[in-house]
């Protein structure tokens, strides 16, 4: 989001469209990990063990480790609305590139 925020202060939009499609892509890969919190067995960096998987403890000290898939699921389609709306922007600034250039 930060990369966003510099584009869009930099007058940048379609840099911007850009780091819009990084943060949905960013929700769509956490969403496996989140649905893997109940469980934990997906690998974690450098091998840790169980005790340090984020997500699992995130939601478990928070109460909500029971909604592990729902909490995947919606991120995944927050992620994949973001790109969605990445992409007409971007489409967009594109189309509207192309017309002034036609004047």
């Amino acid at each position: 989001m930060l990369f966003f925020a510099f584009s869009i202060q930099q007058k940048d939009n379609f840099g911007a469209s850009i780091m819009l499609w990084w943060c949905g892509q960013s929700f769509i890969d956490i969403s496996p990990y989140i649905a893997d919190a109940q469980s934990r067995s997906l690998p974690l960096i450098s091998g840790l063990g169980k005790e340090s998987h984020d997500w699992g403890n995130l939601l478990s000290m928070t109460g909500n480790l029971q909604h592990t898939q729902l909490l995947a699921d919606i991120s995944f389609v927050i992620g994949s609305l973001i790109i969605c709306l990445s992409f007409i922007w971007g489409a967009y600034l594109l189309y509207l590139q192309k017309q002034a250039a036609a004047e």
